[in-house]
């Protein structure tokens, strides 16, 4: 029998992944909340990008639900973090039988505090390692309008228990690297503690890389990564070890300059275009790091000039 996988959520990531496991053989379906969105009208483009050659195109023409019902092998949710207090996800989630695993996507640290409010299901964890956006970016005339993509080693990484090697070698088999790791939920931590500052930097230097790298935000970005991991740690009960001096302003510059060149498309357009609209996102981010460091005591004072920043 096809393995059949519910996602709730059916943007750039969604639809990435959905392919993915279509070609696997997977019987896939879209949750959403609007069945009128953008996000979710069907039949759309994706653009495949290679680090050298041209965008290759695939038609995706999927299901689409606004309302769930059980009898599903997997549930992956691909919302934003800000969105998993919202009663329509909570409705969802009731729907699922106590044997369901809900694969979470969503890179807060505290998440795990909200889901296991809502679901009371085996609840597993994935970490998005690929790129993917709406196209054409601002300012470009191609390719054409729909979701365009880069698919780099680790474009998904899974927990290592049963539900998650499932999901890995099921991605694999329709030709996206994934991978599975032990203590994903820490991983994930340090991960998104380097990357939520910095993106935050970024847009406190108008989304400008060479800007950012010379100016105070550089800096700021960098120690606000290290405040969160230490928290991280802390609240996870982990020993942050190395991650904990990373990363430095030199290595951030050194990467700076080197990523735009290698990209097959325009990197400061990307980042600007897809971080403004999980803004939010970023913003909660900052909070819960500043929250969870003032109750237990650790400094978070370049977070907080961080998020002072983005008011």
């Amino acid at each position: 029998m096809r393995p059949r996988i519910l996602i709730i959520g059916s943007g750039a990531v969604a639809a990435v992944y959905a392919h993915h496991l279509v070609q696997a053989g997977c019987q896939v379906t879209f949750l959403v909340r609007d069945k009128s969105s953008a996000n979710s009208a069907m039949p759309r483009q994706l653009h495949q990008y290679q680090f050298i050659g041209k965008p290759t195109a695939t038609q995706q023409r999927l299901r689409v639900i606004t309302q769930a019902y059980p009898d599903w092998d997997q549930v992956w949710l691909t919302l934003p973090s800000d969105a998993l207090t919202s009663p329509w996800l909570a409705e969802q989630l009731a729907v699922f039988g106590s044997d369901t695993p809900l694969i979470s996507w969503t890179p807060d640290f505290r998440d795990d505090e909200i889901l296991r409010k809502i679901y009371k299901g085996p609840l597993q964890h994935g970490l998005i390692g690929l790129i993917s956006f709406h196209t054409p970016l601002p300012g470009e005339k191609t390719p054409t309008e729909g979701f365009g993509y880069l698919l780099p080693p680790g474009s998904a990484i899974l927990d290592n228990s049963r539900v998650g090697q499932q999901a890995a070698a099921l991605l694999r088999t329709g030709g996206l690297p994934a991978k599975c790791i032990k203590d994903l939920e820490w991983f994930s931590a340090r991960s998104t503690s380097v990357m939520v500052p910095l993106i935050a930097g970024l847009e406190m230097a108008n989304w400008s890389l060479s800007e950012m790298r010379s100016s105070k935000w550089l800096g700021i970005a960098c120690q606000s990564c290290r405040q969160a991991t230490l928290i991280s740690a802390n609240y996870m009960q982990r020993d942050a070890g190395i991650s904990a001096k990373l990363p430095q302003p030199l290595l951030v510059s050194m990467i700076t300059r080197l990523a735009p060149k290698v990209m097959p498309f325009p990197l400061e357009t990307y980042l600007q275009y897809h971080f403004s609209k999980v803004g939010v996102q970023t913003r909660q981010m900052l909070d819960h790091w500043i929250e969870e460091g003032n109750a237990g005591g650790l400094d978070a004072s370049a977070l907080q000039t961080l998020r002072a920043g983005l008011q």
